[in-house]
């Protein structure tokens, strides 16, 4: 029998694609963790799908610049070893972008059990504005 219950959100964890303004008014901050546990497969969402070759752009350009910008410091400066920090964060999640835009899709959502889709669409109510 069991309880029905639903968490209701604007967006993943995960990010779907929010900019600017939208993003702070409508993110989700990370304060659900029950789209943490892998049952929900909160990766195979299709804003999450959709949002990753923008991420890809977006990560693509932020290395780019601070890639630039570190050619023009003094590479024993305080701000060259941050930028570095920086550059090597960026390329760890523009490996995460890749991997996932290789193994997160529509397809792999449907080819989950019925019981595994019932968890992410159920559980979860993503609500677009």
């Amino acid at each position: 029998m069991g309880i029905s219950w639903k968490i209701y959100q604007n967006e993943l964890s995960v990010g779907v694609g929010f900019e600017g303004e939208e993003d702070g008014w409508l993110a989700n901050f990370g304060d659900n963790p029950i789209e943490y546990f892998k049952q929900y497969n909160v990766k195979l969402h299709p804003e999450y799908i959709a949002a990753l070759p923008k991420m890809a752009k977006r990560l693509n350009e932020e290395l780019k610049k601070r890639e630039q910008k570190l050619k023009t410091l003094n590479v024993n400066s305080k701000e060259a070893k941050q930028l570095n920090e920086e550059i090597k964060w960026i390329k760890k999640y523009i490996d995460i972008n890749a991997e996932d835009q290789k193994n997160c899709t529509p397809d792999k959502f449907e080819k989950l059990s019925r019981i595994r889709k019932k968890y992410s669409s159920k559980s979860i109510c993503y609500q677009p504005q």
